[in-house]
């Protein structure tokens, strides 16, 4: 099958079944300060190491690490950027001059991208969508949702996902704290549902899903997102007292240490009625958690790999599997796969097919935003300190259909990338990417700016 005949976008397979808005690398020079009001935004997730092979659960190895024999070095496609000036989105403004929480996915139904923006006030939060594409100048960010900032704390972004059903709507998944019996505080979380015609059509908020009443300051630090048809499904992160868990409604705690980047989420993907949530682990190793829409706690981990092996993607793939992607840090081999869903129950290391990156490219590998479009792997972002932005694209038997430079930023530190399908042909493939820089206004403050652009890769030359 053609990749370009996917219907899967970056990191949100046709089917969307990938979390997007996760947690991105940040600046080379980042503190190590993961509050909200930190000068830097940090990456929470931790290296691990290949483990022993084991053999693999009710298929062939053949079925599960579905990569097919080796073959020739395809003939590259040339990428670049297509706007001759890039879309300012949004830049922040006072008091809180960093956007922690940006998120984006695509609208496959309009060609467009939905990009869902937090800023922070004195006494609550604002939130704010621009909708963009091919046929639509930016407008500006309209306000939304401002009616949901009624407590001092006002409610947080966690996340937006294009849905299934209807076409061209998503949701953004917000929390909140009631603190009606104090000390005891009630955490919700609130999924908001953006209509296809928003602004022009105002949006909704679901019922809440209540996720615990505690004594103390519970504060939920990241989350995954999976929908299937109009249902949202999502595993969080929390701290409290001095603990950090990983946690999936309505009331399984997966993980818990009390080092927060062992129980960091690193990915989540729906297939069937399972949800396949990745922890990053410790000492052990990564773990993945499979929950059925049936299952009861406790849910065991599984333990795929050892210290030095880190996921870079999972996605559905276009056939209903699951497709991996990991890299072992310390000895610089990437791992691909697709798994069959008996298989995906359970990865193993051994099940991937490995691939010493030196013999892929000679170029630094861009991991900014790493995702899978359809069944081919795309990574995305900086790799240098000059604000420009790379690309390498490979499909699942690691060959390169693209790479190298797609163009400059605008002057800043470009710390999180955003990446969603535009639209694709026989010999030519478009994505919308939106980035945040932080960067300093001649004498203001330093401060974070969104940006929107488009990438093209064909044949041709440039």
């Amino acid at each position: 099958m053609s990749w370009f005949g996917c219907r899967g976008i970056l990191g949100v397979e046709d089917a969307v079944l990938n979390p997007t808005g996760e947690d991105s690398g940040a600046p080379s020079d980042a503190a190590s300060d993961t509050s909200a009001d930190s000068a830097q935004p940090v990456d929470a997730e931790a290296g691990i190491e290949a483990q022993a092979d084991t053999a693999p659960p009710d298929a062939s190895s053949e079925e599960i690490a579905d990569t097919g024999p080796d073959a020739s070095p395809l003939s590259k496609l040339t990428c670049k950027l297509v706007l001759p000036q890039h879309w300012k989105l949004y830049e922040a403004s006072g008091p809180a001059f960093f956007l922690d929480n940006v998120y984006g996915d695509s609208l496959p139904s309009r060609n467009q991208m939905r990009v869902v923006i937090e800023q922070e006030g004195t006494v609550s939060r604002t939130h704010y969508v621009s909708t963009v594409g091919p046929a639509a100048e930016p407008d500006a960010a309209a306000l939304w949702m401002s009616t949901l900032n009624y407590t001092h704390y006002g409610a947080r972004l966690h996340g937006a996902i294009t849905t299934e059903d209807p076409p061209g709507n998503s949701v953004a998944l917000l929390s909140w704290r009631d603190q009606n019996n104090p000390p005891t505080e009630q955490y919700n979380f609130y999924p908001a549902r953006i209509p296809a015609d928003f602004p022009a059509v105002e949006n909704t908020v679901d019922p809440p899903i209540f996720m615990s009443s505690a004594v103390g300051y519970l504060e939920v630090t990241s989350v995954k997102m999976a929908v299937d048809g109009t249902k949202v499904h999502f595993v969080a992160n929390y701290s409290l007292d001095q603990m950090h868990y990983a946690w999936i409604p309505p009331y399984i705690t997966l993980a818990s240490s009390d080092v927060a980047a062992e129980v960091a989420l690193t990915q989540m993907v729906r297939i069937g009625t399972d949800n396949h949530v990745f922890v990053a682990g410790g000492a052990k190793g990564p773990e993945q958690y499979v929950v059925n829409d049936l299952a009861a706690p406790p849910i065991d981990p599984n333990y795929f790999a050892s210290q030095g092996v880190e996921m870079l993607a999972a996605s559905r793939s276009s056939g209903g599997s699951l497709n991996v992607a990991l890299r072992d840090v310390v000895h610089d081999i990437l791992y691909l796969g697709q798994l069959n869903p008996a298989a995906a129950k359970k990865l193993q290391l051994s099940y991937l097919k490995a691939f010493p990156i030196a013999s892929i490219t000679t170029n630094p590998i861009p991991t900014a935003k790493v995702a899978w479009i359809g069944d081919e792997l795309v990574m995305i972002g900086p790799t240098t300190d000059d604000g420009s932005l790379s690309i390498l694209w490979l499909d699942m038997l690691g060959r390169v259909r693209a790479e190298g430079p797609l163009g400059n930023g605008s002057g800043g530190k470009v710390w999180k990338v955003l990446a969603a399908r535009q639209s694709f042909q026989a010999d030519s493939a478009e994505v919308h990417v939106a980035w945040t820089e932080r960067t300093q206004l001649e004498a203001g403050p330093l401060l974070d700016i969104v940006w929107y652009n488009q990438i093209r890769c064909d044949s041709n030359s440039p």
